[in-house]
């Protein structure tokens, strides 16, 4: 887990490090699946996203009653609503949304003769790259058949940027934040502090990159060009998926910094920028 490649805004990683989420382990993360909604909530301090086959539609959230109504109707016009929030992991799905989860939505309203248009309401800061690509490319696929924009008021931030664009047309609100194209991954080396504590991490491996990033043991320079091989190609994924589906991109724009919906609208990450959810699900229902 400490080695695993991430596609998330910098500072939701130090929240989940420092937080200590990432120590939970899969039994208590088996246990958290297992709670009620309102338990989990209290537990992580966060509300997961939701997805539930053809009627992923998005919950209140704080949003005003009347703007829930209409995002809920928005079926009756043919338009399916898909929230997908929080951390993206297929490794840790309690955090917010499951990629697999978008995955399988895309394949249900393939088929769903009663949709033939679909908004992805996205706030999520990206997560793990674990099948980010291949939601990606299910968003993509679904795009072929029928109409699919994304949106953001809040954060549209790496995994959940790449994903995003799988979509026909992309917009955000004119202050939300987008972008962050960009793979890391972080090892932290406390070797020097085991050394000065009078510890030494002895371990017995049977290959080279075995154990590698285990506490108290160094990363070797050939452990670490390693690790950089594998964010490199994963970049390059990221990147060549952004430049097939956004014409003109430039590189200046994927070097891991986050824009405002303005920004975004600018510089070809997006469409175009528009004030709210409700505004781009009416616009959805009026394309043809």
């Amino acid at each position: 887990m400490k080695t695993w490649l991430w596609a998330i805004l910098e500072e939701a990683y130090e929240s989940l490090v420092w937080a200590g989420e990432m120590s939970r382990g899969e039994n208590e993360g088996a246990e958290l699946m297992r709670l009620g909604r309102k338990e989990l909530e209290r537990k992580l301090g966060v509300l997961p996203g939701k997805l539930s086959g053809r009627r992923a539609l998005k919950e209140a959230n704080g949003k005003p009653v009347a703007l829930a109504r209409r995002v809920e109707r928005a079926e009756e016009f043919g338009v399916a609503v898909v929230p997908i929030e929080g951390v993206i992991s297929a490794h840790y799905p309690w955090w917010g949304t499951d990629p697999r989860q978008i995955i399988e939505v895309c394949r249900d309203l393939e088929m769903d003769g009663g949709i033939d248009k679909v908004v992805l309401d996205v706030n999520s800061p990206g997560g793990h790259v674990t099948l980010v690509h291949e939601a990606a490319e299910a968003v993509a696929r679904l795009a072929e058949k029928k109409l699919v924009v994304s949106y953001t008021d809040r954060i549209q931030g790496s995994a959940a940027e790449w994903i995003a664009t799988g979509a026909a047309w992309k917009y955000a609100a004119p202050s939300a934040m987008v972008g962050s194209v960009g793979v890391f991954t972080a090892v932290y080396d406390f070797s020097k502090l085991f050394e000065e504590a009078g510890v030494k991490a002895l371990v017995f491996r049977d290959g080279k990159y075995k154990a590698l990033g285990l506490m108290g043991k160094e990363v070797t320079k050939e452990e670490a060009a390693h690790l950089q091989a594998g964010v490199d190609e994963t970049s390059r994924i990221f990147k060549g998926w952004m430049r097939e589906r956004r014409k003109g991109l430039a590189d200046e724009v994927m070097q891991g910094q986050t824009f405002t919906g303005l920004e975004g609208a600018e510089n070809g990450l997006l469409d175009g920028v528009v004030d709210s959810l409700e505004e781009v699900i009416l616009a959805a229902v009026a394309a043809r």
